[in-house]
């Protein structure tokens, strides 16, 4: 709550009208606790031996996730490609299923679900002043929290921005902080944005790296 006041009272002085993700982990001897909104991640990956193994500590909030999609429709808004299909009756929804959206949305299949009126490609974030003040309000900055205790096989967590995961599956970026931290790499967080980088992600790319100590 104190995080989404101070972002919407930056907002209103400097007239900003983004909004943000965010995710925060809380690592204890014991647990890990994570709390987010958006779609940045938390991911921790696992050693079976020599096999790396991704554990997806959060799920997006974007509109193409069912209880997302479901949240917002119960509040009036849409969930779609683009606004023609956010607006859809149900018949037109059963014809785009038998014939496809392209033909009877014209989407772009590849094109990311929005939240309609708004066009955002979060159901839930930080900030969005325009959003936060429309009727309904239905972006909203409500966390979900989870924790994970630890059993001693978790190797490193990774917590990233989408301009990651856009381009880089979960299994693909533990793999490359892998590889870093086997090769002596100090700072395995930025082999993995430039990774992102150079496969294409032109979005912000930002990501952090803990590495858990072996317990004796």
């Amino acid at each position: 709550a104190t995080a989404e006041a101070e972002a919407l009272k930056a907002a209103a002085a400097q007239r900003w009208g983004a909004a943000t993700s965010a995710t925060v982990a809380l690592v204890g001897d014991k647990r890990v606790d994570v709390a987010w909104v958006g779609d940045s991640r938390a991911v921790v990956a696992t050693r079976a031996g020599k096999k790396l193994s991704p554990v997806p500590l959060t799920k997006d909030h974007r509109p193409d996730a069912p209880a997302e999609k479901a949240r917002i429709k119960a509040l009036g808004g849409g969930c779609g490609r683009n606004e023609k299909e956010a607006k859809a009756t149900p018949l037109q929804l059963k014809r785009a299923k038998a014939v496809g959206a392209h033909v009877v949305f014209n989407v772009n299949r590849q094109s990311h679900w929005r939240v309609y009126p708004g066009g955002i490609i979060l159901t839930r974030a930080l900030g969005g002043l325009p959003l936060k003040r429309a009727k309904p309000q239905l972006v909203v900055a409500e966390p979900e929290f989870t924790s994970r205790e630890l059993d001693g096989s978790e190797a490193f967590l990774v917590v990233a921005c989408d301009g990651v995961w856009d381009v880089l599956a979960e299994a693909e970026a533990c793999k490359c902080v892998g590889a870093a931290l086997a090769s002596g790499a100090t700072n395995p967080a930025e082999v993995l944005v430039q990774k992102a980088y150079d496969k294409g992600s032109d979005d912000n790319i930002s990501a952090c790296v803990l590495v858990f100590e072996k317990r004796e």
